[in-house]
């Protein structure tokens, strides 16, 4: 029991770390959760099936079931967070445990996170577009102000001298 707590935790806190890797940008999290998907749909449940290999799999399979329910379930909007955990109890019943429901839900996370990476990268280039015809503007505003001084003291400067002046 004790090792199934000290496995529930260290996927937890995988899964929570590379769920925030991905808010700041980084996408190199899929591949460990694609590769625990991938084991999971593919090794991990069609050994469970062997009486044998069941007692050598159920800890690696609750690791990597745990992990994949915690980086998924940040992924989406409710109606997509409600999907994954349905497929996830899914895929405790033996038949159809063979669909791959973990691999579909990590590639529909990452096809997400890259849309995301996408919206965030036209974002980024019209912010910039704006932030360059504000400082464009600022200059150009700077400059007309520059000219209107100068004109002022052009012409201060012309009456100062077409006036008679008192002796």
């Amino acid at each position: 029991m004790a090792t199934q707590l000290g496995t529930v935790r260290d996927a937890s806190s995988l899964a929570l770390k590379h769920r925030a890797a991905i808010k700041n940008g980084d996408l190199s999290p899929f591949i460990p959760a694609f590769a625990f998907a991938l084991a999971k749909d593919s090794l991990i449940d069609m050994l469970t099936a062997t009486l044998l290999a069941a007692v050598v799999t159920e800890f690696l399979g609750l690791f990597i079931s745990v992990y994949l329910f915690i980086f998924l379930w940040g992924k989406g909007k409710w109606k997509v967070r409600l999907v994954v955990f349905i497929l996830g109890c899914f895929d405790s019943i033996p038949a159809v445990s063979l669909i791959p429901f973990s691999t579909v839900c990590v590639a529909y996370a990452y096809w997400q996170a890259l849309k995301g990476a996408d919206e965030a990268k036209i974002e980024l280039a019209r912010l910039e577009t704006l932030v360059i015809s504000q400082r464009m503007r600022q200059q150009q505003m700077a400059q007309v102000a520059q000219a209107q001084m100068a004109q002022e003291a052009a012409t201060v400067e012309a009456d100062q001298n077409s006036s008679p002046k008192k002796v």
